[in-house]
């Protein structure tokens, strides 16, 4: 396996105050909080979104890249990986066989 990660980018803005709390948007800016799903939860326990021990008090904006991390074998997965766990407007791309 190649020691190369690959990620993707992501942009996360936050705001309490908003009905959707949680926007992802892509590189090229478009919005993929749906695609997102999976994300939503390690988000919020991140930040402690759901706590009293709230990393920010209302807004935030997170930049980074997003990558899968296997636990059982402590180690970072290919880009491939990441396309099992996201959706491209809903649909997953089509890489269920091709990085078993």
């Amino acid at each position: 396996k190649s020691n190369l990660i690959r990620a993707e980018y992501c942009q996360v803005h936050i705001d309490l105050t908003a009905p959707q709390q949680i926007k992802i948007f892509s590189k090229s800016g478009r919005d993929s909080t749906g695609d997102r799903k999976k994300l939503w939860k390690a988000i919020q326990e991140g930040l402690r979104m759901n706590s009293g021990a709230k990393k920010f008090e209302r807004e935030c904006i997170l930049e980074g890249e997003m990558f899968v991390y296997d636990e059982a074998k402590k180690e970072y997965m290919e880009f491939s990986e990441i396309r099992k766990h996201v959706t491209r407007a809903g649909n997953y791309m089509g890489t269920w066989d091709d990085s078993k």
